[in-house]
């Protein structure tokens, strides 16, 4: 399992790397690595989770993402489907990785999904506040008002940590994080200055 899920993350670096994506500079290394680094480290806190779904969640779950701008979500379901076929992944597991994607796509409500997407949703929330994430959107967007830019990572912050960050340890350990990111892309800094000055 080891080697197919080794190339699964292969496979998926070098479709990083695609000058085509828009994100080829840094998606592989700033956002999934990040993700898997923190699954890592949560499926030995959830030892009822079964760690080769969350690896492989982890390298599949942006998939349509990187390779089709049009379709993403339909594109993750079906060439992720192709995809963990042609490394050999058996049958069954197939099945319940690509039904999982569909719910991480779909799902209104992370905290009832099974303990693998909440770990996979909860770690992919976390990694937009850490490292690059919120300026990386400046570098690509030198054309979008600065203060569109700020709304939308504010809003992309309050998704990340209403929705999408379920589990309470990484709720907690973000929650400063989200702060300190609200703060930096609010237009309105007097409240900020008074409480500090």
């Amino acid at each position: 399992m080891k080697q197919r899920i080794d190339s699964l993350e292969n496979r998926i670096k070098k479709l990083c790397e695609n000058n085509r994506f828009k994100h080829y500079k840094w998606y592989y290394k700033y956002h999934l690595q990040i993700v898997s680094h923190i699954c890592d480290k949560l499926v030995d806190k959830y030892p009822n989770a079964n760690k080769d779904v969350v690896r492989v969640l982890v390298w599949l779950h942006d998939l349509g993402k990187i390779i089709s701008a049009d379709d993403p979500d339909k594109a993750t379901l079906t060439e992720g489907k192709k995809l963990l076929e042609s490394l050999g992944f058996d049958k069954a597991f197939v099945i319940q990785v690509i039904e999982f994607c569909d719910l991480i796509d779909s799902s209104p409500n992370f905290e009832r999904a099974p303990l693998e997407i909440q770990i996979v949703s909860s770690a992919d929330g976390a990694s937009h506040f850490i490292g690059p994430f919120y300026g990386l959107y400046w570098y690509e967007n030198p054309d979008i008002a600065i203060e569109k830019i700020m709304l939308s990572n504010i809003a992309k912050a309050e998704k990340d940590l209403k929705k999408k960050i379920v589990l309470p340890e990484i709720k907690k350990w973000v929650k400063s994080r989200f702060d300190i990111t609200t703060e930096q892309n609010s237009s309105n800094l007097s409240n900020f200055i008074k409480e500090s000055l």
